[in-house]
């Protein structure tokens, strides 16, 4: 049995005292002495030490006494003040990566490349092998290499950068090969790409790069030489291709900076679009690094997997340019965790975000948007486009996320366009923009043809003194023209102008529409004249307005809905939905073929006063005239008092003004009563002949007039509205 060695420091027993010169040397010979980071170990005289940590490099270095000629790459070989070479506790096999290690054979083994995935491996096969990244393609020895991921038990997709082990396929055996750990470690490290372009391939297997042009503007990452791959082009990011032809390929995730994109307010169009076009063929996710990049205008056209977040892009268009961020016949695209589009108040830009279709058979689906701030952008966001209007645009959703400095939030075009948005906060305002900005015609959303549903989140809309907050417009479909549809629901909702609005646009009789409001709280600013919801007199859908809670800030006069000239829409609304302040039920209405109030039987009476005249001569004097009524659907009941103090020359019926318009040709129902001061009372008639839709007309029992000082009339008929 051998002593333990800190017992033999000096050859004394453990009660004798020690000479500190044997223990620094024990010290240097036995402990491995931590670091902070390569420059501390570049600086310290370590003649003796044995061992080191490095911290910053969670790595252990051993002195190499040979060498006395390797140069100090800051990775696998780090030389001290005194000279010495210290170097990493265990280097990684090099060479090409195809057969270095253990083979593995996967069964029933089957590629994927539309998704990246091995699909149809044996459970026990990914028990033994675990997570991993794939290269090399088994679906062709030609191919060149790609990267692909097992399909675990645990996740559906295993990011190629969380891999456990790295497989590279051998086409000779038909198997596949686990090697090294995909942290691996680095045999050489450089500041930038071009030093890596002029890296010696002969020299090293596997480089760290700390930057892109310079030191530190870019997350260091590690790339390896591919020995098998002489044709692959330079992309600028995952693959660079050096001075000696050798093809150095990134290990690990990708972000926008690794394409040489730079947040220093310069044009980044060709950097940014690149990245993003090699996330969405690859399906690895983007990382814009947290900042924002400059662009004129980035197109994607065709891809379908693209995974990116993290950042923004920001507007220098100086010509008239469609959109910030552009995708043509995309498809599953995801935004995740941030992502913001400012146009910078520039004009130039029509949307911040568009998505369309160019050709027949394309579409635009399945986008799920998180946290997407769009600001200073004319209209933050459209889906479709009037030259394709009836592609499908569909499942297009929106979780959280704002607009603030857009006048207008978002647009959907297209008989077949279908936009969601979940939590959101839009606003639609001008920000603090400069001159023309202010000017800009502003709808917060509008549905062309499209259908929005808004659930929950906040719709403001009270910044701005005109427009409309939400709006359906017609569309020239192939199919038939049509209104769009708007449904919001469960929404906190502040408006300083219109509610609501219906534009055909020089569209030909367009067809259906609707404009839904439930469950919202509504809180209105302004009496906004010509009414809170306004209806063109070609509008023939529908308007429900139910559920709603809210209030005005300032008592209204104006119109809830006004369908003015309007005999096709169909409106449906409550007696509590515009909230207090507002005209309630009924009064708040005008125009429509059917107005329909929920509930309206269950509220109280209105009352009115009526407007008494005589059907020849003169009324002298006329004392106390009440009357109130009650509206449900186009019935109404309607009850009245008049007092006749001096009857004058007044003759024939007495002409009793009605609460709303009578149906030409129908008959009022109900029974009138005419009494004296002294008792007298007996019935009078309603005169169904004479056709005034604004007057009932009341003679006594017997057909004659029943004018007299003193005589009082009290009456309830029943009627259909005009």
């Amino acid at each position: 049995m051998t002593t333990n060695p800190i017992e033999q420091i000096g050859g004394l027993t453990s009660s004798a005292n020690v000479p500190k010169a044997d223990i620094v040397a024990w010290g240097k010979g036995r402990v491995a002495q931590v670091l902070a980071d390569v420059s501390e170990l570049r600086s310290t005289t370590l003649a003796g030490q044995n061992a080191v940590q490095v911290k910053s490099l969670k790595q252990a270095y051993y002195i190499d006494v040979a060498d006395t000629t390797t140069a100090d790459d800051g990775v696998s070989c780090i030389v001290s003040a005194d000279g010495f070479r210290f170097k990493p506790a265990k280097l990684l096999p090099t060479g090409n990566i195809v057969g270095d290690s253990d083979a593995q054979t996967l069964t029933n083994k089957a590629i994927d490349g539309g998704s990246n995935t091995l699909t149809n491996i044996a459970i026990a096969s990914l028990a033994a092998i675990g997570a991993a990244t794939l290269l090399g393609n088994p679906a062709a020895a030609g191919a060149p290499a790609e990267e692909f991921s097992i399909q675990s038990l645990a996740e559906l997709l295993t990011p190629h950068f969380a891999s456990d082990f790295i497989l590279a396929y051998d086409h000779t055996s038909g198997q596949f090969r686990k090697i090294a750990p995909k942290t691996l470690v680095p045999e050489g490290s450089v500041d930038t790409i071009a030093a890596l372009k002029g890296t010696d391939k002969t020299s090293r297997a596997r480089m760290q790069v700390n930057g892109y042009y310079t030191l530190g503007d870019c997350r260091p990452r590690v790339y390896w030489y591919d020995s098998t791959d002489t044709t692959s082009s330079d992309n600028g990011g995952t693959i660079i291709v050096a001075t000696d032809g050798a093809r150095w390929k990134l290990i690990g995730p990708v972000s926008v900076k690794m394409f040489g994109a730079r947040d220093n307010g310069t044009d980044q169009t060709t950097a940014v679009t690149t990245a993003l076009n090699y996330a969405a063929t690859t399906g690895v996710p983007l990382d814009f690094d947290g900042a924002i990049f400059s662009v004129t205008q980035v197109v994607i056209t065709g891809k379908s997997g693209l995974r990116f977040g993290r950042g923004g892009l920001v507007g220098l268009a100086g010509s008239a340019t469609d959109s910030i961020l552009t995708f043509i016949n995309c498809v599953d695209v995801t935004f995740y965790d941030h992502f913001s589009i400012n146009g910078n108040y520039n004009t130039n830009y029509s949307y911040g975000l568009h998505g369309y279709t160019t050709g027949a058979g394309q579409s635009v689906q399945y986008f799920n948007l998180t946290n997407v701030i769009f600001n200073a952008c004319k209209i933050g966001w459209a889906f479709g486009s009037t030259s394709r209007s009836d592609d499908t645009i569909s499942e297009i959703n929106f979780f959280g996320g704002r607009t603030y400095g857009c006048p207008g939030i978002g647009i959907g075009i297209g008989k077949n366009t279908v936009v969601n948005t979940h939590g959101c906060t839009w606003q639609s305002d001008f920000g603090t923009s400069p001159g023309s900005w202010g000017s800009l015609p502003n709808i917060g959303l509008e549905a062309k043809g499209a259908t929005l549903n808004i659930n929950g989140g906040e719709l403001l809309y009270v910044l701005n003194t005109t427009g409309s907050l939400t709006a359906i417009t017609g569309l020239s479909s192939g199919t038939g023209n049509v209104y769009g549809n708007i449904n919001v629901k469960d929404a906190v909702v502040e408006c300083a102008n219109m509610l609501a609005s219906t534009g055909a646009a020089g569209v030909l009789s367009p067809s259906g529409g609707a404009i839904n409001f439930s469950g919202c709280r509504t809180v209105f600013t302004t009496d906004v004249v010509g009414g809170s919801v306004q209806l063109e007199a070609s509008f023939a859908g529908r308007v429900t307005i139910v559920g709603n809670s809210g209030f005005s800030v300032n008592a209204r006069t104006q119109w809830n809905i006004n369908a003015v000239s309007n005999t096709t829409a169909i409106i449906t609304t409550d007696m509590q939905s515009f909230g207090v302040n507002c005209l309630q039920g009924y009064a708040g209405l005008n125009g429509g073929a059917q107005q329909i109030v929920i509930d309206g039987d269950c509220a109280a009476w209105t009352a009115s006063t009526p407007t008494v005249t005589a059907q020849s001569g003169t009324i002298t004097t006329l004392g106390t005239c009440a009357a109130s009524y009650l509206r449900s659907g186009k019935s109404v009941e309607y009850t009245f008092d008049i007092q006749i103090t001096t009857a004058g020359t007044a003759a024939q019926a007495i002409k009793v003004s009605l609460p709303f318009p009578a149906k030409a040709g129908k008959n009022f129902v109900g029974a009138v009563y005419e009494y004296d001061t002294a008792g007298a009372a007996g019935t009078a008639a309603i005169n169904p002949t004479v056709n005034d839709a604004n007057n009932v007309y009341i003679r006594n029992a017997s057909g004659g007039s029943f004018f007299a000082n003193g005589r009082k009339v009290t009456g309830t008929i029943k009627y259909e509205m005009a």
